[in-house]
């Protein structure tokens, strides 16, 4: 059974640091048990192009382990690098699994996935609480699920949930619940209120 998150962003607050770097925000929190989470934000939109963890003892959630320690929930990772060397990494080819959101929807991606559209199966999994992938040829099968439900205790929706398939791309798209579309709106306000730092200046951002 799929438990909720402990780094429940809702309910702890850690202590943030915030640095303007490479055309994004980088938005740096730290909880007192040692918890990390990195989120990248694009300096003109706002948009969150990246949501990572690292913590001490791993959860049943849908994160993508780098290998580092860090986990992905929101955004691509980097290349793996395969076996004991760095020069031999992922193949570009293969599918690649990856969520990026919209304001108003949770949206996750595979590239790389050529496979007619009559091929796919995308569903809804009530008992896990889980969305699912399948392919009639059996050549691709992921089950996740949504992180941002999970921390509120909130369950899936079927009807909520839509897909599209066009430039080998499989798009996934999960419409969010209203209080979350309110929960990054306060989010949003407390992050325009930290003062970031610049790049080599490790000051802890302030709270206005």
């Amino acid at each position: 059974m799929l438990s909720k998150f402990v780094y429940d962003p809702i309910k702890t607050k850690g202590t943030p640091t915030c640095l303007l770097q490479e055309g994004r925000k980088k938005v740096y929190t730290l909880w007192d048990d040692g918890r990390e989470r990195v989120e990248e934000f694009d300096i003109m939109t706002d948009d969150l192009l990246v949501r990572r963890w690292r913590r001490d003892h791993k959860r049943q959630v849908n994160v993508q382990d780098t290998g580092e320690g860090w986990e992905y929930e929101i955004g691509e990772p980097p290349r793996r690098a395969l076996a004991l060397t760095e020069t031999v990494l992922e193949n570009v080819n293969n599918p690649v699994f990856f969520r990026k959101d919209t304001a108003a929807d949770f949206v996750w991606r595979v590239r790389n996935i050529t496979y007619p559209k009559a091929t796919y199966d995308i569903s809804a999994d009530a008992k896990e609480q889980k969305i699912v992938i399948r392919t009639s040829n059996r050549k691709y099968f992921k089950k996740f699920d949504i992180p941002d439900l999970v921390r509120r205790g909130l369950p899936l929706d079927p009807a909520q949930l839509s897909w599209a398939h066009e430039n080998y791309t499989l798009v996934i798209t999960y419409k969010k619940p209203e209080v979350v579309i309110q929960d990054d709106k306060q989010a949003q306000k407390e992050r325009a209120a930290l003062k970031p730092s610049k790049p080599g200046d490790a000051s802890q951002c302030a709270q206005q």
